[in-house]
């Protein structure tokens, strides 16, 4: 943990409560603003670095399928230069045979043995080009892995600064307390799924909270997007707490085919949030949730969480900020 995040977790245990409690929630606002700030300018490098990394690659493919094509082309000048060094040979051992045959005999003799001369001298030329060129072939692919092996590298300790600037937010909005609760009242005066405003004021709306909604893992290594391009997957160690992202009720507990358990909270009539993969959990249907409470823990495999609105799934990252 940076020690930004640090402080922020320190002003919380000295002065969580009492007349000093709203200070300390404007700290950790001003922490988590700051670090989700600065996971969000990281995108944008950790983007232009992967496009660097696929470029390099592509080029690294095609100087590969370049560098095939040497060997193969090297044997067959190596050959053609031997059948024509044994043909000149031959010729320049029938030393003055032509002469029998006279004068005309004697030039296209020299005629030949001239043709097989230059034939040689260029099949050698290209000979020699062919290895040049395979050579510096060679050499170019090995420049090209040690800038794909630096990138691959620039671009994991971009991803672990990101993934540590995520979890300093998420530390941060945990150590702010809720601004409402929301406890079942059988009243005219409900809100979606039973559920009011403790002391009768009116909550924000769901909607209202877009983008701003707790992070159900706090301790999160790595966030990818999910199968259906619209979720969350959130990778952490076995037995992080899993929390509400916002106030709702727990519309559904129930167990996975993969024998990981599900929980669905409801936060109005339209919309609700999904968390899949939890390894226990500790809320059952009908309990009313505030926003950052424990719902259970991860298991050892990535916890993957939706948003949807009227039971379609929506950008969970413009959700949750990221």
């Amino acid at each position: 943990m940076s020690p930004r995040a640090r402080l922020g977790l320190l002003l919380v245990g000295l002065l969580g409560a009492g007349p000093h409690g709203e200070r300390v929630r404007v700290q950790a606002q001003g922490l988590s603003t700051a670090a989700a700030s600065g996971a969000s300018t990281l995108e944008l490098q950790i983007a232009a670095q992967k496009v660097a990394l696929a470029e390099h690659v592509a080029r690294r493919s095609a100087l590969t399928a370049d560098l095939a094509v040497g060997p193969t082309r090297t044997a067959q000048l190596e050959r053609a230069l031997a059948r024509e060094v044994r043909a000149l040979y031959r010729m320049q051992q029938s030393g003055l045979l032509p002469l029998s045959g006279g004068l005309d005999a004697l030039l296209g003799h020299a005629s030949r043995m001239g043709h097989l001369e230059r034939m040689a001298t260029r099949t050698l030329t290209e000979l020699e080009a062919t290895r040049r060129g395979t050579a510096r072939l060679g050499d170019e692919v090995t420049a090209v892995e040690r800038e794909i092996a630096r990138l691959e590298q620039a671009l994991a300790e971009l991803e672990s600064t990101r993934a540590q600037l995520v979890r300093e937010a998420a530390e941060a909005q945990a150590a702010r307390e809720p601004a409402v609760s929301l406890a079942p009242r059988p009243s005219t005066d409900r809100m979606g799924y039973g559920l009011s405003l403790v002391g009768g004021e009116r909550a924000t709306s769901f909607e209202q909270q877009r983008g701003e909604l707790a992070l159900p893992i706090a301790a999160a290594t790595q966030i990818d997007g999910a199968a259906d391009g619209k979720g969350l997957t959130f990778a952490t160690r076995a037995g992080a707490s899993v929390r509400a992202v916002a106030d709702g009720e727990v519309a559904e507990v129930a167990q996975e085919p993969d024998g990981s358990a599900r929980i669905v909270v409801a936060h109005d009539a339209r919309h609700r949030t999904i968390y899949r993969g939890l390894a226990s959990t500790d809320v059952q249907p009908g309990d009313a949730v505030s926003k950052s409470a424990r719902l259970g823990t991860a298991g050892a495999t990535p916890l993957t969480f939706e948003v949807q609105r009227d039971a379609h799934g929506q950008d969970a990252r413009r959700w949750l900020g990221l």
